[in-house]
């Protein structure tokens, strides 16, 4: 029993099948009957202590707490000849000694692995900390023979193993070989602790420059790996300086000079430091441009990877033309990589697709971001299916982008499948390594939050807002730099969320907030900030009103629009639809505060963006410019010119006639409204009653479809148009027509809004 008892402590809790072979492994049985004896007489001694009904279909239950379960198999395991047992008088079991690499060179040998193998690995570890002579005896000369079993423990086993006090250099040695090239969810952070203890022991031992260099570098990219972006910042730096020193007397070492150069870079864009970031990052691309001219073949690469992060670098200090330059070079260039090895090759381009789609989006190309990211994507979905935990991470960031751009698209179903996949992925990684992973998830779920409201489960955007809230604000504490204008952005989103369930007083506070963190960002860098504060104060000028306070919305609406004219007027394309909306919202404000021609002139201002817009890309401005010319209408019929109100919403209703015959669900909730806002012109004139009666019917009868499927949003709006064609049908002297519609109202009219 004592064996079993052992054999079950290093395996876990199995299903029967794999009892039988365990047993049969360790030497304990030869039939399948013995084994169902064993097993049986185990599960009566020790069953689960867990309630849970899937545990009664296993056995080989291990012994609690895991620790004594640890100590029985130092206990009963035997020392290396001529040396002594740590307890003396223990008894121990000859049998024990290969008990374990029985166990898991069982199936090795015939190029599988056993389904226990990570767990006995991981118990073996964790003995061999407090019994030496389990690590000395037993799992050193099993990792040093089989060191590539130790990748199969996981990430974790691999860090506790790297961090064990007695641990032989030679076992980490044989293990260096066998760990992957690249990234790797399962294993990145055991993978930095093991070269981690590499390089201390070879720094220690080594005193060439160039050696020293490339033990500094390796690390540094393990431990950007693994999240420890402190640590690989410190270890960048050094050997950046190394190199640097090294190529003032052999220029033969400018490739190594510009590696190291790229990746301080990245390390210090994720500490946040961006302009530093730029710095180390130019001189990279200027380096490896040189190269590359001399010499295409060995450096294109390598030039191709360090423009698309100055491209990263000239976004994140808002020059976003030149960064767009920058990734469509690498684009090309990876392209033509790519058409001579795909295997090679795909992955970057995959990348610099993804960042391409961000940097046409920050000026204005929206359909060409849509049309990058998806190639992106589809690239990504197929490496990730190949080898997921070295591209599932940058499959969900570019779905994460893909999201964003399907929403402005307005294909929201479609945004929000793809933000629900990107949130799985980042969630799951995230509960492995957070440090590494953490940051992206909050990113996917303020996205989440963002697209929630506009589908039937609007209710769980304020939990996701929140979520991604409380990381961000955690990773900020840690690090201002990298992560506060992420946090800004997801306290802007929590706003919103909390004044849709009402919580007016915590939606201003948030928005306060995040202004206040925008506004300290924009005066140390303008160009990459100011957009950002500029949207924030949109949102603090609706918090304000809520919470009745307009004495102060129009100063914060007013500050929003002259930095997107200021904007707009640099990079038309890029902030031109943001001025539009800002002035759509300024003109709002300035009616509620009783200045109605200066409120028109901004309505008007707002629609001839949305129409020059337009001109040059329907598909993607056309909703906008409708949704404005509806807001104008209003205030034309406000200021009582009557006869342009009719125009302006008769070219509204025909823009979303048309968008609604492509997209109803998107777009007939705007045109009901608009053909509701059209009646209302009709009927000011005697001769348009009839008229005025047939848009409220068509609008009618639109409301009708949309409240069978929302009532709480619609049916306040189909009252309002009953109520005109109500008052229409008695000017029209169809009175019982017009009451049966009366009655009708005083059964189902909830209490009366303003269409405003």
């Amino acid at each position: 029993m004592g064996r079993t008892v052992l054999t079950a402590t290093l395996t876990r809790p199995l299903a029967r099948n794999q009892g039988w072979t365990a047993l049969t492994q360790a030497g304990l049985a030869d039939s399948t009957t013995a084994a169902n004896t064993l097993l049986d007489d185990h599960r009566y001694c020790y069953p689960s202590p867990h309630a849970d009904p899937a545990r009664n279909a296993t056995v080989l239950e291990p012994l609690y707490p895991d620790r004594l379960g640890e100590d029985f198999i130092g206990l009963t395991t035997p020392a290396a000849p001529g040396t002594l047992h740590p307890v003396p008088g223990a008894v121990t079991d000859d049998w024990a000694h290969q008990a374990a690499e029985r166990l898991i060179l069982g199936h090795t040998s015939r190029g599988t692995s056993s389904p226990w193998t990570r767990d006995a690995l991981t118990v073996l570890i964790e003995t061999a900390r407090r019994w030496p002579h389990v690590a000395t005896g037993q799992l050193y000369p099993l990792l040093r023979n089989h060191p590539e079993l130790a990748l199969h423990a996981g990430g974790t086993a691999l860090a506790a193993l790297a961090d064990l006090d007695t641990l032989d250099i030679a076992v980490l040695e044989a293990i260096e070989p066998h760990l992957p090239a690249g990234r790797h969810t399962d294993l990145d952070v055991g993978v930095a602790a093991v070269v981690w203890r590499l390089a201390r022991h070879r720094l220690a031992t080594t005193h060439d420059p160039a050696t020293r260099a490339g033990i500094y570098e390796t690390l540094a990219v393990r431990q950007s790996y693994a999240g420890l972006r402190d640590e690989a910042l410190t270890a960048g730096q050094n050997a950046l300086q190394t190199w640097r020193d090294l190529t003032r007397t052999n220029p033969a070492l400018q490739p190594d000079l510009a590696r190291s150069l790229f990746n301080l870079g990245t390390f210090l864009s994720e500490m946040g430091r961006r302009e530093e970031a730029l710095t180390v990052t130019e001189e990279a691309v200027a380096i490896r441009r040189r190269l590359a001219q001399s010499s295409p073949a060995p450096h294109e690469p390598d030039l191709a990877a360090s423009l698309s992060n100055f491209g990263v670098d000239l976004s994140a200090v808002g020059r976003q033309e030149e960064a767009l330059i920058a990734e469509l070079e690498a684009v090309d260039i990876r392209r033509r990589l790519v058409l001579d090895n795909p295997a090679a090759h795909e992955p970057a381009l995959a990348l610099s697709l993804s960042n391409l789609g961000k940097r046409l989006s920050a000026v204005g190309r929206q359909e060409e971001a849509l049309t990058a990211e998806l190639e992106a994507v589809n690239m990504y979905h197929q490496l990730a299916l190949d080898s997921p935990a070295a591209h599932e991470p940058d499959l969900a960031r570019s779905l994460s982008n893909l999201g964003g751009f399907l929403w402005k698209a307005r294909r929201r179903e479609e945004a929000l499948t793809v933000t629900e996949e990107a949130v799985a992925i980042h969630r799951r990684l995230a509960r492995s390594n957070p440090a590494a992973h953490e940051p992206n998830l909050a990113r996917s779920l303020s996205n989440l939050s963002s697209f929630l409201p506009a589908t039937e489960r609007g209710g769980a955007a304020l939990t996701v807002a929140e979520e991604a809230v409380a990381i961000h604000r955690r990773l900020a504490q840690g690090n201002p730099a990298a992560h506060e204008p992420d946090l800004a952005t997801l306290l802007s989103n929590l706003g919103r969320r909390l004044l849709q369930v009402g919580r007016r007083e915590e939606a201003l506070t948030v928005t306060e907030e995040a202004v206040a963190i925008r506004r300290r960002l924009a005066q140390s860098n303008p160009a990459a900030h100011e957009p950002d504060l500029a949207r924030s104060l949109l949102g603090l000028g609706s918090r304000l009103s809520a919470v009745e306070r307009e004495e102060d919305v129009l100063t914060v609406t007013e500050e929003a629009v002259d930095i997107y004219r200021r904007l707009a007027l640099g990079n038309p394309a890029a902030h031109e639809p943001d001025l539009a909306l800002s002035l759509s919202s300024l003109s709002i404000d300035l009616e509620r505060a009783g200045q109605r021609e200066e409120a028109l002139t901004a309505a008007e201002e707002a629609v001839d963006v949305w129409r020059r817009l337009a001109l040059g890309n329907p598909a993607a401005h056309e909703p906008d410019l409708a949704l404005s010319l509806s807001s104008l209408s209003i205030d034309l019929t406000d200021a009582r010119r009557r006869e342009e109100a009719r125009t302006v919403t008769e070219e509204a209703v025909d823009i979303y006639r048309r968008l609604a015959r492509d997209n109803p669900a998107a777009h007939e909730p705007n045109l009901a409204l608009s053909l509701s806002l059209l009646a209302s012109a009709q009927s000011e004139t005697a001769e348009d009653q009839s008229r005025a009666l047939r848009s409220t019917r068509e609008a009618v009868e639109i409301y009708r479809r949309l409240v069978a499927t929302e009532p709480a949003r619609f049916l306040s709006r189909l009252c309002e148009v009953l109520g005109v064609q109500a008052d229409l049908l008695l000017g029209l002297g169809r009175l019982r027509e017009a009451k049966e519609i009366r009655n009708w109202l005083a059964a189902n009219a909830p209490a009366p809004r303003s269409q405003r």
